[in-house]
């Protein structure tokens, strides 16, 4: 459970930075 805990918000928090950059990739391509 202790090897868990720390891992769950660094994944989460990797996976809405992958979001947001896939989103800006989409800006970007949609803009051009």
């Amino acid at each position: 459970m202790q090897f868990l805990s720390p891992s769950m918000p660094l994944h989460t928090e990797n996976s809405t930075t992958r979001v947001n950059h896939t989103k800006k990739i989409k800006l970007s391509t949609s803009s051009v």
